[in-house]
């Protein structure tokens, strides 16, 4: 069960990474805070 839980986990992981990044179809947003408006 341990084995099958970090493959859950690791899984998970890369799926958050994919959610953070932005769409492609939409463009990029500079970072707050830059006072570029």
């Amino acid at each position: 069960m341990d084995d099958h839980f970090q493959n859950y986990g690791e899984r998970s992981d890369g799926d958050q990474e994919i959610k953070e990044l932005p769409p492609p179809s939409s463009p990029p947003q500079p970072p707050h805070g830059t006072g570029v408006l």
